[in-house]
């Protein structure tokens, strides 16, 4: 019993003098290399690209997400002694105005379809602009035999 702890406290010593840890990642990889030669000549010419953090937010709702987004960004922009800049692309007016420009052609054609399918009833909706005839406009679209639009099969 007495070996098998002297030998415990051995490996425990010889663990705590010889691992580490370093958060450091550009020891793990070899950096002779002719992309971290591209990433220091990048880095040179910009370097506010330098030293950031990047934190990627997903979720069901894109209103809600963009909420959650800028809460987040003006939290972080208050640590100025933490951050220099803060830039939130997603709560970005310009990418918001502009987003189906960086949607891949397949789904951007699909959403154009389904957008033109829709289109009557969208049309409908923009000249019954109150609460009651947009449910005045469901209510007849729902009891009628016609084959209903894509969004509003997903409702009924």
């Amino acid at each position: 019993m007495c070996l098998l702890a002297l030998i415990t406290i051995a490996a425990g010593y010889y663990a705590m003098h010889r691992f580490n840890m370093d958060n450091n990642t550009s020891k793990l990889i070899r950096q002779n290399t002719e992309w971290r030669a591209v990433h220091d000549e990048f880095i040179q010419t910009f370097p506010q690209y330098d030293q950031n953090t990047s934190v990627v937010l997903t979720g069901p709702r894109p209103n809600s997400l963009i909420t959650v987004t800028e809460a987040l960004a003006r939290e972080i922009s208050d640590r100025d002694d933490v951050y220099s800049s803060v830039f939130a692309p997603g709560a970005n007016q310009f990418t918001q105005d502009n987003a189906l420009l960086f949607v891949d052609t397949e789904t951007l054609n699909d959403t154009i379809s389904k957008l033109a399918d829709a289109q009557p009833f969208l049309t409908a909706i923009a000249e019954h602009n109150s609460l009651r005839g947009i449910l005045d406009l469901l209510i007849d679209a729902l009891e009628s035999d016609e084959e209903l639009p894509t969004g509003v099969n997903q409702i009924a």
